[in-house]
């Protein structure tokens, strides 16, 4: 299962998330879940998570009635659906944060780097 990734024992056992996420997203685990088993707050697994992802590790996210939580991608289209919906909210926020730099700095006469 893990070990399909080529992740030491080390790495699994020292972030506790990781123990119990499966792959394939029929095998999705809700945050409560993940909470119940680690004992971790809500803010804590949402940490692991995304230390586990800046890691490399490939940790999808479904909302998806049937199958909702968190799993392991299983296939390369999962794996690239996540990248294009996570570059995707990126460069929505980048974008946004663009026009209110525009509006703000414009408006009163400086720039980002006087601040």
């Amino acid at each position: 299962m893990n070990e399909r990734y080529g992740y030491s024992q080390y790495q699994i056992n020292s972030n506790p998330v990781l123990t119990y996420l499966k792959v394939g997203q029929a095998n999705a685990v809700s945050r409560f879940t993940l909470r119940k088993r680690t004992y971790l707050s809500d803010r804590a697994i949402r940490q692991a998570i995304h230390d586990l992802r800046e890691q490399g590790i490939p940790i999808i996210s479904s909302s998806d009635a049937n199958s909702k939580g968190y799993y392991l991608a299983e296939t390369n289209e999962e794996a690239r659906h996540y990248i294009s919906e996570t570059r995707s909210r990126a460069l929505k926020l980048l974008n946004t944060s663009n026009k209110v730099a525009i509006g703000f700095f414009s408006r009163n006469q400086i720039t980002m780097d006087e601040g």
